[in-house]
């Protein structure tokens, strides 16, 4: 949702929605650890930002972003199968430029 005339310089917003997140390349740290794979999830995410007008047709975002992860692990422990539920929360901080056509 954009707060402001969409003329208006800078225009603050907020938003939310689904994200689904895919886990690739995971890597074990723990001694003993082997086979670490990460279930797929869906979740929530909310975001607030801000688009900066620079020119008639470029504008600066920046916004922040929350996210709710949910999933499952697995993996081996000294040789056994292992299973635990993991949750992340983490906030993404974006910077880009975009352009209006």
């Amino acid at each position: 949702y954009y707060f402001l005339d969409k003329n208006t310089k800078a225009r603050p917003y907020l938003g939310a929605g689904i994200n689904y997140t895919t886990f690739f390349s995971e890597k074990e740290t723990l001694a003993g650890v082997t086979d670490l794979k990460l279930k797929d999830s869906w979740g929530a995410i909310v975001n607030a930002g801000v688009d900066i007008g620079l020119t008639d047709n470029l504008y600066l975002n920046t916004s922040v972003w929350y996210a709710k992860i949910k999933t499952k692990a697995t993996f081996k422990l000294g040789g056994k199968e292992q299973r635990a539920d993991v949750t992340l929360d983490p906030m993404v901080y974006f910077i880009g430029l975009g352009y209006k056509f």
